[in-house]
């Protein structure tokens, strides 16, 4: 009985931690490119600029990925822009 409670116990602080912390999935290279739609040039030109995510290192060699939440922030943040263009007669938009 003793013992079941102390699971109990255990599994509900781990639903605690984990429920606190993001779930977060790394895209390598060719998974980026398909959901943003733009070429490898590119991509490198804006993270360059500071107008696309940077990749994060994965473990010690020279692999990379991008933290997909800041993907799908940036792509939310051009389909924003897109609606306030449009919206906006001085920068060329829709009346």
């Amino acid at each position: 009985m003793h013992e079941k409670h102390f699971q109990d116990q255990r599994c509900s602080a781990d639903m605690r931690f984990t429920n606190s912390i993001p779930s977060f999935k790394i895209l390598r290279l060719p998974k980026v490119l398909e959901m943003v739609g733009i070429g490898k040039t590119a991509l490198y030109q804006r993270i360059k600029n500071g107008t696309f995510p940077a990749p994060i290192k994965i473990g010690g060699g020279r692999a990379c990925g991008w933290i997909e939440a800041e993907i799908i922030q940036w792509l939310a943040e051009q389909m924003q822009n897109r609606c306030s263009e449009s919206s906006n007669p001085e920068k060329g938009g829709a009346v």
